[in-house]
Formats: C-alpha cells, sequence, structure tokens
C-alpha cells in the first residue's frame, strides 16, 4: 500500500480518538511522515479502538492489510 492508500484509513482512525485541539495539526503531520511510521501510528491507534464499535473490524482489517503490505 502507498501513502495515499494509508491516509483514508487514519482518517478514519482519527475520527475516533479524542485529540481535541491537536487533531487537523497531526492529521497534517501523519501525511507527511515515512511509511513506516504511519504503519507504527495506525497500529497504535488501532491498539486503542473500541473493538464494539461499528467500523472496528473494517479498519482492523485495512490495518492489517498495510501491515503486511509493508512487511513484504
Amino acid at each position: 500500500m502507498t501513502k495515499a492508500e494509508h491516509n483514508p484509513i487514519l482518517d478514519a482512525l482519527w475520527d475516533q480518538v479524542n485529540l481535541n485541539d491537536f487533531r487537523e495539526e497531526i492529521k497534517a503531520l501523519a501525511r507527511y511522515t515515512t511509511k513506516y511510521e504511519q504503519i507504527k501510528l495506525m497500529k497504535k491507534l488501532i491498539d486503542g479502538f473500541p473493538p464494539k464499535h461499528e467500523t472496528y473490524q473494517e479498519l482492523k482489517a485495512q490495518v492489517d492489510k498495510a501491515v503486511a503490505d509493508s512487511e513484504k
């Protein structure tokens, strides 16, 4: 997956995590970070994501795919 493909996954995760006043700054920074850093961030965000949320399974699958792709 490319960094551009990671962005929608990150966007969906951001929408579920309370980052208060730092949301836009963090989103902007994440777009310019390396693919490796994006993967680390997605893994941390999904670990803090409520598993019972209606979009958890879909986002978890996308994160898992991004991780697997990065390990190839």
